[in-house]
Parts: structure tokens; C-alpha cells; sequence
């Protein structure tokens, strides 16, 4: 039997959770507040995981808990909690992972500053070539598609290849079609960029007037589940490099007590990480993100 050991996207050298996966970053910030027997690990492999995702608990006897909603069940302190504030406390995380989580995604992923600025780069200190261009490109293309935002571009693109193929293929001719293809990425990047932030500031509005309501939860004051992964999407999110204009859509939305609480907390979760005493250990051969280790892990999911 030993330790309960927690896999988590992450830096080793540095010790801290990485700004790419919010649910590393909300664990990392409950056991700062909690103290818990547990050794953090920043393998950054996914293919320690059946699921093929991280973060992942490993418990005494080895026993895989993938997924925030589970890793959190199995950690959080016993309380006595009533059934009516325990269903919605679950409601509450599931509202933050169904539709918080998208709106974070998609500005790691999609908008095109933060991709190339950001996320790419930051892959690049987690994960060994090919994996470190391969995981986020395969990330990307997977959430244009479960958003819809890829259909209708191609769709015209293809329409206008069409329309194209007999018009000679002059080095003019190139240079304007890839200067048009430029600019109406330019305008559907804009479109959807702002379109998000709207729906970033909404969902955090409705989540507002869920969380603080008196008559769905009796005790409004104590810390929940839910709470540690709203906090750490919206530090990824005013984090990144177009969070500016993310902060700036929150402020026009938004209540000015609820903003100064939104930075409050944050600011809380910055100070406990520079001072933190949890137990790290560096990840094993085994556990690292390569190329031997990878096909391993992959070939076992078959056999």
C-alpha cells in the first residue's frame, strides 16, 4: 500500500499546476487549503489513464479515480451536509464542467492569440516533440468540431475552390486568395472571440444568481466543490494573452461587488501557492511523457 498519488498537467522543475487544465489548477488550490496526505505529480501523461485524461488519482492500492467530479467526490472533508444542498452542490459542478469549462477551452484552444501566444507554447515545456505539437492540435480540431465552428467555413471553402478551379493559377491570383482567406478568418476569429466573451459573462451572471441564492443553498458562506474550478477557469481565462478584453466584457456585464469578489479570490489562491508545503515528488520514467513510455500505455489499453 502506498501513497494516494495525484498526476496532474504541470511543471515539475517549477512545482506549480499548469494554466492549461483548470481541473489540475482546482485540485492543486484545494490542497493548499486542505491539508491531505497526497503526493502531486506532474507526469503530463494522459496514457497513465484508461480515459485518456488528466488530472488522475491513484489510491493506496493503485486504484485509477480519473475525471474533477470523482477526484473531488474521493478527497473532499466529510461533512454533514443535508440532500437537497448535496444535489446542488452537484448541480453547481456541473454547470462549471459542462459549460465554464467550454467557454476556457475554447479560449486555449480557439482564440488565436491565446493559441499560438499560450497554449502551444506551453505544451512545448509539458510534453516531448511529437507529442507537444500533436496533443493541442488534436485538442483544437476536436473542439472546433464539438462547437460547430468549423462546418461552415469549410463548406465555403470548398464552394469557392469550385468556383476557382478554371481561373488560371497566377502568382497574382494566389496571393490575393490567400490574403481573402486571411482576412475572412480574421472577421470570423473576431465574431467568434466576442461571441464567447458574451457567453463567458452570461454563464458567470447565471451562476451568480444560482450560487448565492438562499433558497438552493442554506449555507451561502461555505466553500464548495464547484467553487475551486469556477476560480481556476477565470484565472485561466483573465491569465491568458487576450484576457484583458475578457476582463473588460466581465466588468460591462457584471456586478462591480462581483468582479472585486472574482479578483479577491484570486488573489487568495496566488498567495497560498507562494506559500505552499505540499509534497511533490518528480515523475518516474514510467510515468513521463515520452515516446517509449506513450506507446506502452497504449498498447496495454489493447492487449
Amino acid at each position: 500500500m502506498g501513497p494516494r498519488t495525484l498526476h496532474l498537467w504541470g511543471n515539475p522543475m517549477e512545482k506549480k499546476p499548469s494554466q492549461v487544465s483548470a481541473e489540475s489548477l482546482a485540485l492543486y488550490w484545494y490542497l493548499l487549503e486542505n491539508e491531505t496526505e497526497i503526493e502531486l505529480v506532474f507526469s503530463n501523461n494522459v496514457y497513465l489513464s484508461t480515459a485518456r485524461q488528466l488530472p488522475l488519482l491513484l489510491s493506496e492500492n493503485g486504484e485509477p479515480i480519473s475525471g474533477y467530479h470523482n477526484i473531488i467526490a474521493s478527497l473532499w472533508r466529510t461533512e454533514t451536509i443535508n440532500d437537497r444542498n448535496q444535489l446542488f452542490e452537484n448541480v453547481l459542478l456541473h454547470f462549471v464542467e459542462s459549460k465554464i469549462n467550454e467557454t476556457t477551452e475554447y479560449q486555449l484552444y480557439l482564440n488565436r492569440l491565446n493559441y499560438f501566444n499560450f497554449t502551444r507554447l506551453e505544451f512545448t515545456k509539458l510534453l516531448a516533440w511529437p507529442f507537444s505539437y500533436n496533443y493541442p492540435t488534436s485538442q483544437r480540431n476536436n473542439l472546433r468540431h464539438n462547437l460547430g465552428l468549423s462546418d461552415n467555413e469549410e463548406e465555403s471553402d470548398k464552394q469557392e475552390d469550385i468556383e476557382e478551379e478554371d481561373l488560371t493559377q497566377s502568382k497574382t491570383f494566389k496571393l490575393q486568395k490567400v490574403k481573402r482567406k486571411a482576412q475572412k478568418e480574421q472577421l470570423t476569429d473576431l465574431k467568434n472571440n466576442l461571441k464567447f466573451r458574451e457567453r463567458s459573462s452570461s454563464l458567470l451572471k447565471e451562476w451568480k444568481e444560482m450560487r448565492y441564492s438562499e433558497a438552493l443553498l442554506s449555507d451561502r458562506s461555505r466553500k464548495i466543490p464547484a467553487d475551486y474550478l469556477l476560480y481556476a477557469n477565470l484565472y485561466i481565462q483573465l491569465n491568458l494573452p487576450d484576457g484583458k478584453q475578457i476582463r473588460e466584457a466581465m466588468k460591462l456585464k457584471l456586478e462591480s461587488s462581483f468582479c472585486n469578489k472574482i479578483e479577491s479570490e484570486l488573489n487568495h489562491y496566488n498567495k497560498l501557492a507562494d506559500e505552499n508545503s505540499l509534497k511533490f515528488r518528480a515523475p518516474t520514467f514510467a510515468e513521463q511523457s515520452n515516446v517509449a513510455t506513450s506507446l506502452y500505455y497504449l498498447a496495454k489499453m489493447y492487449i
